[in-house]
């Protein structure tokens, strides 16, 4: 064996120092005699000449230590001199050498520095010691060593702050592949570790992890990267689950090892310039990177010897194994020739060879120091177990690897769909804070209840060895509002809204608002606002609830049905609670829906339900079989149902639907990006496969999952106690939050007060009015670019950016979308657009940036959201001039994309009407401003103005609500800056909320915050009221030289002018507006001054 490596190590010093074997007789006639010169090298040129023959030395040590003979003899050693010498002479004729007969010198050096290596370290007395196991492990560790190659470590901060710098950037999809095949070579290094161990080592594994991690960070000329971070992890969390030691699983290992090596090394072809040096071996080592041939030459001789070791294991024929190995490897680099993005190099042939020689060689050597040798001189354990079982004793340290792996694979998941084109527009919109790590995690959590609720109930029901229908049910409707909590912390409540429809109770509450009962009364003290987020909130969990109850329910029927503990009178128990329940959920999601998504979007109700149940069939036989051992089965059936599903949807869906002028199909709007935007079919049947698998997968995986955790011990005696303490927390938040509405601010206890003395009664109503609309009405005509159009539609399809749109006065029932830019709307008097829409959004759709809309009136725009607009912004950039928006669910509702939105002569009336919305919604990332405007009496607790935009301006504008049940008049929510200059403000009696204004209230999310709130006059009717709520403080807060009317806190009296009620400042009697100037009412203000 010794003599072979030296022979080895022989021909590949001959080969590096002769490389690239361009010789010239021409280059020998002129520089023969530089060979006699003593020419001084740089440091590493005599570095590398030292560590070029050490090696030689140390083969030669440990061989002549074999033979008894220690001492390095003259005759060695001048044989070495004359091999050196013979290089250097025939690096005369190479013209990119440069010969030196100093570099013989330090080749003698490094042989004899090799050489006593040997036995200054001792080597012939550890060789005893090593083990055959020792072998796997070292293969395993030459991965390890590939990936910190030069192994230089660094102290420069600069380079460690480099090395953690990808960490910043978020990974896209090309790195879900590199994840893959690192996942695979980690779990490939794991198993090697566990040879002969009867564990599987997680723990040595995690150190080695670890180690890698912390020496990436400190090697200089390597970053650490996503890959590093979470493919171990995966590797480690699938080692904790999976039996590793069986023979049907180390073959799928090598399967799967040899398949991503094929995938990783063919890519597409294409033109590549073949010239004869690309058939030189180790060509692309000795082109100069010596660090990417060092890491190549590792990573391959890993490769490949774990491949070896592995055959040697399974008891394979080896050489065949190599042979075969060996022809692979050629086929691939000579598919490379055609393949611009690869590197050829034969030496791969060659490095298999010497992989097969090491582990063949060294097995032999290790295996004779031990004792019962197996065949092929490898000590296999027969008796392990050979399939491919899960592991069902996992440990808490185990556990919470597999779930922190989990967690971060499907955050990393999330994130990188999020990164893909084309997504569903309900995908896109769904996450609370655009898939952030608490929307994740809470998702998490929903998806584990989801995946474990019929698995626990059938495990308590099978423990108490009956079927109690009581108790069935109880933990039915438990674990799915469990769930339903988990996805409302991670969703939006429009994604919620849009699967189980508007909630009809909030609706309810809102139109006996005007009742004078006492109940109503009530429900307005403790908030009529919260007790509708409450009502929608219960009302949302009751749909979701049997919603799903059409996927659990059948799913916990078939394990039911499949256990062998239950007596048959169980089972039918059982049966009929389950189809009992199963109808009763068909009538509260179809025949009573209150959303049209269902209902338009799915064909046959009924064919949908024993759709839902063939799809729990298939899991739970895939359940079955993965039990007896055959998870290659139960992956087969769930890939066969998935892709049958596609043909079954067909029936179930719609596969033609028209609505909003499109005409798509349920497929479309459910897995492609938009009703427009449609794709393929044969990518539409790929994602609705791919989702059905991981569906069924979802519910596997969290069966087995809780199977696994059933010999960690609970502490039963800590449910009951948890139980009465959450019913204790929740009744003590009750009790607050009652007194607080209660007592703690008189606001609040003042409206039970008025109620009791019947001096809430005035002489005034809500205002109820409706939009006026004459019985004959007279169309307008639209002109784009002064040439008629047939309807708005037709003009904002054509518009291009620039140019200019006319309604002439008319009555215009019309909704359009407006894709340019730069356009000008411009309405004569008396052109009234009503009573359509367009997306379910609004009747007019601006999709372009920098619109102006002038002269403009709008009424009666609803949809079933709630959320109607007359204006719906969807671009950057929009003004508002001489506008008139009345009774209509909403009347302008901004984009998140930036921009300014400017409103000016406008006047906004009687929105929020039928829905509890607001007059004009701005979002993030824009700035509001707004002049000489009014925005009066908005409707069910919508607020006037709700503005989430870094800059909020409104100056010299009326903003009233004294015939209304509106909430705040200016809502900020997010802080940013404020400015009310110049402006009259009114709350009257019926406003919800005793605060006028508010800023920062749902958290600050802009950098710059200020309030500056100067000359206006505010008016309340209000017994008391409060200027504004906060929940931060700004940096500046300004409230100075305004006029305040009522009872209102918040104001300091020496910056402010105050009176009692508006007969001392002689106005009119509400609901009236006063139409005095404030110079005038701070001249009447003089009468009581002395």
């Amino acid at each position: 064996m010794m003599r072979f490596f030296i022979t080895l190590l022989y021909l590949l010093i001959a080969y590096g120092s002769l490389f690239p074997f361009d010789f010239s007789l021409i280059e020998f006639n002129q520089n023969y005699h530089h060979i006699l010169r003593f020419k001084l090298t740089s440091l590493g040129d005599t570095v590398a000449n030292i560590a070029l023959f050490a090696p030689l030395g140390l083969f030669y040590g440990l061989m002549n230590n074999y033979i008894s003979q220690p001492l390095l003899n003259s005759r060695l050693l001048l044989k070495v001199a004359f091999f050196a010498i013979i290089l250097q002479l025939l690096q005369i004729a190479l013209p990119t050498r440069d010969q030196n007969i100093v570099d013989v010198i330090f080749n003698l050096a490094g042989f004899v520095v090799g050489y006593y290596a040997v036995f200054i370290l001792r080597l012939p007395n550890q060789l005893p010691t090593l083990k055959l196991q020792h072998l796997p492990i070292a293969i395993g560790l030459l991965y390890i060593l590939s990936e910190l190659v030069p192994f230089v470590p660094s102290i420069d901060f600069q380079a460690i702050k480099d090395s953690i710098k990808p960490l910043l950037l978020w990974p896209g999809v090309d790195v879900v592949w590199p994840i893959i095949f690192s996942s695979v070579l980690w779990l490939l290094t794991i198993r090697l570790f566990s040879f002969q161990c009867d564990y599987v080592p997680v723990k040595r594994a995690a150190q080695v992890w670890l180690f890698m991690i912390v020496a990436k960070i400190l090697v200089y000329g390597v970053s650490l990267s996503y890959v590093d971070l979470i493919a171990p992890l995966i590797a480690i969390m699938l080692a904790s689950f999976l039996t590793l030691q069986g023979e049907s699983f180390t073959k799928l290992l090598l399967s799967v090892v040899l398949a991503c090596f094929l995938t990783s090394s063919m890519a597409s072809f294409g033109d590549k310039n073949i010239t004869l040096e690309l058939f030189i071996p180790f060509h692309g080592y000795l082109s100069g990177h010596l660090a990417v041939a060092v890491q190549g030459v590792l990573f391959k001789l890993f490769l490949f010897s774990a491949v070896i070791w592995l055959a040697f294991e399974l008891m394979w024929p080896v050489k065949k194994v190599a042979l075969l190995l060996g022809a692979l490897v050629l086929t691939i680099e000579l598919a490379q020739l055609f393949m611009p993005s690869k590197t050829t190099d034969f030496a791969d042939v060659l490095l298999v060879y010497l992989a097969y020689r090491l582990v063949r060689n060294l097995g032999d050597f290790l295996a004779s120091h031990q004792e019962a040798v197996a065949d092929n001189s490898v000590a296999l354990n027969t008796k392990k177990q050979v399939s491919l079982n899960i592991n069902m004793q996992p440990t808490r340290l185990k556990q919470i690897i597999i779930f922190s792996g989990v967690f971060f694979l499907l955050y990393l998941g999330i994130n990188t769909l999020f990164s893909l084109s084309a997504l569903p527009t309900n995908v896109v919109e769904l996450f609370r804070h655009q898939g952030s790590l608490t929307d994740v995690f809470f998702f998490f959590i929903f998806l584990i209840i989801f995946a474990t609720s019929s698995a626990l109930i059938v495990r308590y029901l099978t423990e108490i060895d009956t079927v109690k229908v009581s108790q069935m049910l109880i933990l039915h409707f438990a674990l799915l509002f469990c769930c339903f909590v988990a996805l409302s912390l991670a969703v939006t409540f429009e994604s919620i809204e849009d699967i189980v429809g508007s909630a009809k109770l909030p609706q309810l509450l809102y139109k006996h608002q005007t009742s004078e009962h006492f109940g109503m009364v009530l429900v307005k003290v403790f908030s009529l606002t919260n007790i509708a987020i409450a009502a929608r909130y219960l009302e949302f969990s009751f749909r979701f609830i049997f919603l799903v109850t059409l996927i659990q329910t059948p799913l916990t029927l078939w394990l039911l049905i499949s256990h062998s503990k239950l007596s048959a009178a169980s089972k039918l128990k059982a049966t009929c609670v389950s189809f009992a329940l199963i109808i009763l959920a068909y009538l509260v999601v179809f025949t009573f829906a209150v959303t049209d998504n269902l209902t338009e979007l799915i064909a046959s109700p009924l064919l949908f339900v024993v759709a839902l149940m063939l799809l729990t069939v298939s899991t739970v036989y895939s359940i079955i079989q993965i039990k007896k051992g055959s998870v290659i089965q139960a992956i087969i059936v769930t890939c066969l149902f998935a892709g049958l599903s596609w043909f079954l949807a067909q029936y179930v869906f719609e596969t033609v639907i028209i609505k909003y002028g499109h005409v798509f199909s349920a497929f479309d709007f459910i897995l492609a990006g938009s009703r427009e935007d449609k794709i393929v079919t044969s990518a539409l049947m790929i994602r609705w496969s791919i989702g059905i698998f991981l569906v069924q997968w979802v519910f596997i995986l969290g069966y087995f999952w809780l199977e696994s955790i059933k010999s960690i011990k609970v502490n039963r005696a800590a449910i009951p106690l948890i139980k009465k303490g959450t019913v204790v927390v929740l009744a003590i938040a009750c009790i607050v939050y009652v007194g607080n509405r209660l007592f703690g601010e008189q606001l609040h206890w003042q409206t039970l007060q008025q109620h009791f003395a019947n001096t809430h009664k005035q002489n005034y109503a809500i205002d109820s009015s409706t939009a006026y609309l004459p019985k004959t009405i007279t169309a307008g005509q639209v002109f784009l670019n002064n040439e008629p159009m047939v309807d708005l539609k037709s003009a904002f399809e054509l518009a291009q950016d620039g140019d200019f749109i006319r309604l002439s006065t008319g009555f215009y029932q019309q909704a359009a979308i407006l894709k340019a830019s730069n356009v000008s709307i411009i309405a004569e008097k008396g052109a009234v657009l009503f009573g359509k829409t367009v997306e379910g959004k609004g009747a007019i759709v601006i999709k372009g940036d920098n619109t102006y809309i002038e002269g403009l009136e709008c009424h009666s725009i609803y949809v079933p959201d709630n959320n109607g607009v007359c204006v719906r912004l969807e671009g950057k950039g929009l003004t508002l001039n001489n506008v008139y928006f009345h009774h209509a669910q909403g009347g302008l509702l901004g984009s998140p994309k930036g921009g300014d939105i400017r409103i000016e002569q406008s006047r906004f009336e009687h929105l929020g009407d039928g829905a509890f919305y607001h007059g004009i919604y701005t979002l993030e990332r824009t700035r509001l401003f707004i002049n000489n405007s009014y925005f009066l009496n908005n409707r069910n607790a919508g607020h006037e103005i709700k503005s989430r935009s870094s800059h909020t301006e409104i100056v010299n504008s009326t903003i009233a609500a004294s015939q209304s049940r509106d909430s705040r008049l200016v809502d900020v929510p997010n802080g940013g800056v404020f400015v009310l200059r110049d402006n009259l403000l009114v709350e009257g009696i019926y406003s919800e909320n005793h605060d006028l204004l508010s800023w920062g209230v749902e958290g600050v999310k802009h950098s710059t915050g200020s309030i500056i709130i100067e000359n206006n006059v505010f008016i309340s009717d209000k017994a008391k009221a409060r200027l504004i709520s906060l929940r931060d403080s700004p940096k500046t807060l300004r409230v100075v030289n305004n006029i305040v009317i009522g009872q209102i806190l918040g104001f300091t009296k020496e910056d402010n002018l105050f009176f009692t009620n508006r007969a001392e400042a002689s106005l009119p009697r509400a609901p009236q507006l006063p139409l005095l100037s404030k110079e005038q009412i701070r001249k009447d203000k003089k009468k009581y001054e002395y």
